[in-house]
């Protein structure tokens, strides 16, 4: 593959004087730094651990989710289909809202998914039967809630 004279000249190559100096020079001064990387790793995962401990305990304690509107129907446990729940937001900073059955009216359209900044109220249309779920995310911090009713009305609760 390599003939005698190439392989000859690859074991002839040196470093100069002035750089061979320059290097041995940081070497005995101190200037060259190295870490442990288990140490390194240590630091790291601490710092990970404090942001999103930081992160979930800042939205804990500003997240508020609650019931502004209920439906009005003849009996507690007859509701005609596609009901209007009115759920307000108390939560800075911006944040998402997904709602697993029924839709979101928003600007005249039905979606699942909507995304705010602050607070917020939303009109939430769910379906006559069943157990819904609501679902606000902030970041890595995902918290959901269940709609339900029962002899007292209609009630929102964290899952």
């Amino acid at each position: 593959m390599f003939d005698e004279r190439q392989i000859e000249q690859y074991r002839s190559v040196r470093a100069s004087q002035e750089l061979r100096e320059s290097v041995m020079s940081l070497e005995k001064s101190g200037k060259l730094y190295s870490f442990n990387r288990k140490t390194l790793s240590a630091v790291a995962a601490c710092l990970v651990a404090v942001i999103a401990l930081g992160s979930y305990f800042g939205m804990s304690a500003g997240v508020n989710a609650e019931l502004v509107a209920v439906p009005q129907s003849a009996s507690v446990y007859r509701w005609a289909a596609d009901e209007r729940v009115t759920v307000s937001f108390d939560i800075n900073g911006g944040y998402t809202v997904k709602v697993e059955s029924g839709y979101i009216l928003q600007n005249g359209e039905q979606v699942n998914e909507v995304e705010y900044d602050g607070k917020a109220q939303i009109e939430w249309f769910v379906p006559a039967e069943g157990e819904h779920v609501l679902t606000v995310k902030k970041g890595l911090i995902i918290k959901q809630y269940r709609l339900y009713r029962n002899e007292q009305g209609c009630m929102l609760e964290r899952k």
